[in-house]
């Protein structure tokens, strides 16, 4: 079940939706033949790497649906950390949300804000880490949509240093990159970009590298659309590195959507 999860995951950042769908199914049926509590905590595990996978995807209503019915399964059967874990997507979902509004609300950001502080502040003291640079990437567009880059600025430098503390750097290049938008200074703003750039390159985030040559909004949206025969992720060569999908005014939320400012 796990080497069908992970083969999902890789495969998603790699851009191949279809064939991460393939695995998250793989990993379900698996799970499904497992016993109590063998398989009913294992197709957890398969769903919250859906609900992942559907939210960097921007299949937001279906993360979701997913997101509460991992908290019910939750519930159900015991299992604190999946209801940890269901209730931190549900908020990443929600936040989102928010983020994708044609006009920003302060108020709605700085509830997220509080919500999902403390689930993050929880999974820390639980040592919860494989999975939470992703959180605080969302974490960090709600702070700079709320007008806080400072402290943007912190918690993303926070959990790149968290990242190298515990190996778990799959999500630097977006985290360097959302850290590009906390500068007012244009050289460090670039510098960020091009070391996200390149990390991106190195860890072959193929829709990333789609972008590669792009240096400005409408120049994103064409290196992508040429590369979009080789992505099968939604929105790749629309909303999201158009710059009109999840995120503070003109960014952008995943590894995937990277652009150059």
């Amino acid at each position: 079940m796990s080497a069908h999860l992970y083969l999902a995951l890789t495969r998603g950042v790699r851009g191949d939706l279809t064939g991460a769908e393939a695995e998250l199914a793989q990993a379900a049926r698996r799970a499904e033949q497992l016993s109590f509590p063998e398989g009913p905590f294992s197709l957890a595990y398969t769903r919250f790497g859906e609900i992942w996978m559907r939210t960097e995807a921007g299949q937001l209503d279906r993360a979701a649906v997913l997101a509460a019915d991992l908290i019910e399964q939750a519930e159900r059967y015991g299992f604190d950390l999946w209801r940890l874990w269901g209730a931190t997507q549900q908020a990443t979902v929600g936040a989102l949300a928010a983020l994708r509004a044609d006009k920003l609300d302060p108020t709605a950001l700085a509830a997220h804000i509080a919500t999902m502080t403390p689930l993050l502040d929880t999974s820390h003291t639980l040592e919860l880490n494989i999975f939470i640079p992703s959180y605080h990437a969302v974490l960090g567009q709600l702070l700079i949509g709320a007008g806080q880059p400072e402290r943007a600025r912190c918690s993303l430098d926070t959990t790149l240093q968290l990242a190298q503390d515990t190996g778990t750097c799959f999500y630097d290049a977006e985290l360097l990159r959302l850290r590009a938008y906390t500068h007012t200074d244009p050289d460090a703003r670039r510098a960020d970009v091009g070391a996200a750039l390149a990390l991106a390159r190195r860890q072959g985030a193929t829709l990333v590298r789609a972008a590669r040559r792009a240096r400005r909004f409408r120049t994103t949206r064409r290196a992508c659309a040429r590369n979009s025969g080789r992505c099968h992720w939604p929105h790749a060569s629309r909303q999201r590195l158009a710059g009109t999908g999840a995120g503070p005014r003109g960014t952008v939320r995943t590894t995937v959507d990277l652009i150059l400012v």
